[in-house]
């Protein structure tokens, strides 16, 4: 983690709004071990710190406070109605620039159980028709 904290202290704001190092700081103190040392290794690996606070900020910090305001919505008003950002567009989520995230994506979806075919569909259907007396 040291590494990862020596690059972020070396990073250079790209401008007064940049808040990139207290994000990925925040990240470095707040997460449980684990997430922690995934996020160091990001930090190292990545080329471009701006652009993996942006993803984080994005994907996970504005997804939270999207659902907070909607509960909160939901609790204190009892109406269910859209919530929009300030600007009345939906949050883009910067893509993930953490190399390797799309292999991580490939193994994640070989584990998913694969869809059956047409004909597999077709038996399954037949054998329980058979046993609820074609009904």
């Amino acid at each position: 983690m040291e590494n990862a904290e020596a690059k972020i202290s070396a990073y250079s704001s790209k401008d007064t709004n940049d808040n990139t190092q207290k994000i990925l700081r925040a990240f470095l103190e707040h997460l449980p071990p684990e997430g922690q040392r995934n996020i160091a290794t990001d930090i190292i690996e990545v080329e471009d710190l701006y652009q993996l606070s942006q993803s984080l900020r994005t994907g996970l910090l504005m997804s939270s406070e999207l659902i907070f305001t909607l509960l909160k919505m939901t609790i204190d008003l009892r109406i269910d109605f859209p919530v929009y950002s300030e600007n009345k567009k939906t949050p883009v989520v910067t893509p993930s620039p953490r190399p390797g995230y799309k292999e991580d994506i490939k193994k994640l979806a070989d584990k998913l159980p694969k869809s059956s075919s047409h004909n597999q569909q077709k038996v399954l259907k037949e054998t329980c028709l058979r046993r609820d007396g074609f009904r």
